[in-house]
């Protein structure tokens, strides 16, 4: 602590280390084509096939947390396919 005072005073100390944490593995541009292909009106019927999607396209392997987090959250983007109802239910 006392080198970084000595070296650069008061805004030495208050300056913070973050760390720019784990890059993406898919490109803004791989991210645009991936929005595109979600807004197309067939679009996707589970993770599961964008997961195989994203791997035939731009060969690149995701887990499926990693993937539902980017589509559901980042991309702000929902499955086309609805979930199954019960047939008595009105």
């Amino acid at each position: 602590m006392a080198h970084r005072y000595v070296s650069g005073g008061v805004p030495a100390l208050l300056t913070l280390y973050v760390p720019n944490g784990k890059r993406s593995p898919l490109t803004p541009e791989h991210l645009a084509q991936l929005q595109q292909a979600l807004e197309q009106p067939n679009g996707f019927g589970s993770y599961g096939e964008i997961q195989q999607w994203i791997s035939t396209t731009f060969g690149v392997q995701l887990s499926y947390n990693a993937l539902h987090k980017l589509v559901r959250y980042k991309l702000r983007a929902k499955l086309k396919v609805p979930h199954p109802s019960h047939t008595k239910k009105l």
